[in-house]
């Protein structure tokens, strides 16, 4: 069965499929074009996000890397509801539960 996050024997670059979250301005897009198979931009937002894939463009050219060779993921918060009341109370519990884990780091 084909499935993009079935680890496969090898990936293109030899060796086991390698995820990095690369957040980092230079360091991370650096490695992960490098070494990953996978870059996750985390929770950062839409623009972040762009901003971190045009870096990676950059060092994938730079590293005479096929930029469409690294499978790209962002990971975002979605919250859904029928009515206004609902969405406001989703979205109070998702910047509450955010609030608390930025607190702790």
């Amino acid at each position: 069965m084909d499935h993009p996050r079935r680890p496969g024997p090898r990936h293109e670059h030899g060796g086991v499929p390698i995820i990095i979250g690369a957040c980092g301005k230079r360091r991370a897009p650096e490695l992960a074009v490098r070494h990953a198979s996978d870059v996750d931009a985390g929770f950062q937002s839409p623009e972040a996000t762009g901003t971190l894939f045009a870096r990676i463009d950059k060092e994938c050219v730079r590293q005479s890397r096929a930029p469409g060779s690294l499978i790209r993921s962002a990971a975002k918060v979605v919250c859904i509801a029928k009515h206004g009341a609902t969405l406001r109370r989703r979205a109070q519990a998702i910047a509450d539960i955010h609030e608390a884990l930025a607190g702790q780091a």
